[in-house]
């Protein structure tokens, strides 16, 4: 008599079970190693267009200066280090720029851009023309671990350099600039 053996034996179907476990492990860890980068790729772009934002606006304001520009650490102390040479990260620094907006001497205005080292944030102020009251302020960024306003070539060639940092996830994205100021300003304290 023959014996009819149709089926898998349990061997069969161990070593079948093993193998689909082991490729299954290998592309979930696959897809979640890719998905963990997205992530991290997409939270930096966020971080790198936010910074262009704030870029953006500073530059807006270095361009509108037609009086002063003046950088001030948080004791008004000018700011005269270049970048690369400043070691007082850990001072509140401002760029102050002065601007009118028309003919009159009440056309006046002053505006700020205050970084915060201990909050970490960057802000806007724009104060009335007798520099009594405060009529716009905004939070331009949050995380801001460095913030750096350089004006001493303003007067020699007319170049405002700066440079912001934002920490996000532990890794610092940075971004240098340079504005040429359109107007003649003078350099200096406008309190």
């Amino acid at each position: 008599m023959k014996k009819n053996n149709k089926g898998y034996t349990l061997v069969e179907m161990i070593v079948v079970i093993a193998i689909i476990s082991i490729f299954t492990a290998t592309i979930f860890g696959i897809i979640s190693t890719a998905s963990s980068m997205m992530k991290r790729t997409s939270g930096n772009t966020t971080v790198q267009m936010s910074l262009q934002k704030v870029a953006d606006s500073i530059e807006n304001l270095i361009l509108k200066a037609n009086k002063n520009i003046y950088a001030a650490y948080g004791n008004s102390q000018r700011v005269t280090a270049p970048i690369e040479g400043d070691t007082s990260r850990k001072e509140e620094k401002s760029l102050y720029v002065t601007y009118s907006e028309g003919t009159q001497e009440t056309d006046i205005w002053l505006d700020t851009i205050t970084w915060n080292p201990n909050t970490k944030k960057l802000t806007y102020e724009h104060i009335s023309n007798n520099k009594s009251s405060v009529t716009q302020k905004e939070e331009l960024a949050t995380g801001v671990s460095w913030f750096h306003i350089d004006t001493s070539h303003v007067e020699e060639d007319g170049t405002v350099y700066f440079q912001i940092t934002i920490e996000k996830n532990g890794v610092d994205i940075s971004l240098s600039q340079s504005v040429y100021v359109r107007n003649k300003v003078t350099v200096e304290n406008p309190f």
